[in-house]
């Protein structure tokens, strides 16, 4: 059943004395909201689910980590190597690819490589027993043991046993 509105509702509210009342109530409420007395609203367990959605679909560097990265602190992918993959997942994806300097900025800001501890590293192949992963896609550069790359260390790529 549709509601009836007050059509002169807006009116009383913009003209006359309930004018003055009614930008009281909304000021004296505001002043105890920002006071701490009145308790903000909380967001349900869907709307906080929809939110990490719509989050998760706006953050191209958390899909392309979920989709193509796994974690282990003995492993390491190349710089080049990631920012290729990267690149390419972007344009496939639909995205302009970006700049080698803000894939890295991103990457390593982001949260999910922050809290696996991975690190942007000159480091040599074989060494302390972290292994280079190699990439998924055909193109592949084969690195000798004892070879100084710049990797990030702690990642593997995801198709990888």
């Amino acid at each position: 059943m549709d509601r009836v509105g007050d059509i002169g509702l807006r009116q009383r509210l913009t003209l006359g004395p309930q004018k003055e009342a009614f930008l009281a109530w909304a000021v004296q409420g505001a002043v105890k909201y920002l006071q701490g007395g009145e308790k903000p609203f909380s967001l349900t367990s869907r709307m906080e689910k929809d939110k990490a959605e719509w989050r998760h679909g706006m953050d191209p560097t958390g899909r392309f980590i979920d989709e193509m990265i796994e974690f282990d602190p003995l492993s390491m992918i190349p710089c080049s190597d990631l920012y290729d993959e990267f690149k390419n997942w972007l344009t496939i994806n639909g995205h302009t690819p970006w700049s080698s300097q803000l894939a890295t900025s991103r990457v390593e800001s982001h949260h999910v490589v922050l809290s696996n501890s991975v690190r942007r590293a000159q480091t040599r192949v074989g060494a302390n027993g972290v292994e280079v992963s190699y990439r998924p896609s055909p193109v592949r550069v084969n690195y000798a043991d004892g070879q100084k790359i710049r990797a990030w260390v702690g990642m593997k790529w995801r198709s990888q046993p």
